[in-house]
């Protein structure tokens, strides 16, 4: 690559002229989805450590909260990909990048719901 080529990349980004994406709103966005998954991360370790001792009941309830806790995280991580998709219209392989993001985390929803319906008498509404 020419220098020119290179800093004009440093100066501008590697966005083609035809993107119109809404950086600042994606930025948003991306910095909401990371914090999402530090607490879910955080939230899997606290329940790694709250569910010990042979009280079987202690351990059940843990399983069940922690099931709970992470199908609202995956429905709050689903309705964050479907907003970046959005603003990704003129960007096709951000687009298809989400959209198969956005899959995974359908997926993972929909093994949580099977998974609450199985373990828990009182599950959450699906929304």
């Amino acid at each position: 690559m020419g220098t020119m080529l290179i800093d004009d990349i440093r100066f501008k980004g590697v966005r083609t002229p035809g993107c119109h994406v809404k950086s600042d709103v994606v930025m948003y966005l991306l910095h909401e989805a990371l914090a999402t998954e530090i607490v879910c991360v955080l939230r899997y370790k606290r329940h790694y450590f709250t569910a010990t001792g042979t009280n079987t009941e202690n351990v059940a309830q843990s399983f069940r909260d922690s099931i709970r806790d992470d199908l609202i995280a995956q429905r709050i991580a689903i309705d964050r990909c479907r907003k970046m998709i959005m603003c990704a219209d003129d960007d096709p392989a951000s687009r298809r990048m989400l959209e198969d993001i956005l899959a995974d985390e359908e997926e993972h929803a929909e093994d949580l719901s099977s998974l609450l319906k199985e373990f828990c008498p009182d599950p959450i509404p699906v929304t």
